[in-house]
């Protein structure tokens, strides 16, 4: 009788624990699609994806004359760039550090939805620019100074992460033009003897001269703040595109308390892996310039 007693006590129990369960795996399940809706959001994919088309673009911005005699440097880093920038790890790495946050209030069928009407947005600005650069422009400047609400997209743009996504892109083609100059500058029998040691810690000065030192103006593609400061006024205009309710659920989760903390995760995460992927890219390229 006493331990029937008991379990007719704690049977509410019993009953909520599996509708608990269902509801955090639910939640859980939630959280992760609006994790991977952001991360196709902020179009992380395509950097890495592009990469192998860097290596011309750099040697290209190093020396346009050049283009012909590096050839095999080029298709040599573009080799290691397809080793070495590998999407599916750089993705779970930032999976893993958003997870470890709160969802912003937004489904994520409705960022999903807004984020991808944003992307479309984007894509045909890019085609109307091919076809029609100036009208283009003309157009989206008329657009932006209508807005009452302009204020509101330019800060909106601001706490997108996709700018500064940009600008690590541009970071990594500049480490490439760095890389490249120095297989020009030095002698095969320099690089050769040099020591392990010598060799990492000329890679760190790369690693950190490219990253915190101001751009070299000879290669302004590859200027990062440049490409931040582009891509933040190219989101401002492309957010005029999008419908009313498109805007509201953009607004609703990045300028949310929870929606600015994973969009600044998710650029310090991606930076972090720009920088570990990098690394070994520009070791890989100096151990091929000793053969």
């Amino acid at each position: 009788m006493k331990a029937t007693g008991v379990f007719q006590r704690n049977a509410g129990i019993w009953l909520l624990l599996p509708i608990l369960f269902l509801l955090t795996a639910c939640g859980r399940e939630e959280g992760e699609a609006l994790d991977a809706a952001l991360l196709k959001g902020e179009r992380v994919a395509g950097v890495y994806t592009l990469m192998p088309q860097y290596p011309e673009s750099a040697v290209n911005a190093y020396s346009p004359s050049k283009m012909d005699s590096l050839a095999a440097e080029a298709q040599a880093l573009r080799e290691i760039i397809a080793r070495r920038f590998d999407v599916q790890r750089m993705e779970a790495a930032l999976l893993t550090d958003l997870a470890a946050l709160p969802s912003p209030p937004v489904a994520a069928s409705d960022y999903l939805a807004a984020i991808e009407a944003f992307i479309k947005a984007m894509d045909k600005i890019n085609q109307e620019n091919v076809e029609n650069l100036e009208q283009t422009q003309r157009s989206l400047k008329t657009s932006l100074e209508s807005r009452t609400d302009r204020p509101v997209l330019e800060h909106l743009a601001q706490a997108m992460a996709l700018p500064e996504i940009g600008g690590e892109q541009a970071l990594v083609a500049r480490r490439m033009v760095e890389i490249i100059r120095l297989g020009v500058v030095k002698e095969k029998e320099q690089l050769r003897a040099m020591r392990e040691a010598e060799r990492v810690q000329l890679v760190d000065q790369i690693m950190e001269t490219t990253r915190q030192q101001p751009e070299d103006e000879q290669i302004p593609p590859f200027q990062s703040p440049l490409a931040i400061e582009g891509l933040r006024r190219f989101s401002t205009a492309t957010l005029t595109r999008l419908a009313p309710h498109e805007l509201e659920t953009l607004k609703k989760f990045y300028l949310s308390a929870e929606g600015r903390k994973k969009s600044q995760t998710l650029v310090s995460a991606f930076k972090r892996q720009i920088d570990a992927d990098s690394r070994l890219m520009l070791l890989d390229y100096l151990d091929y310039l000793r053969k």
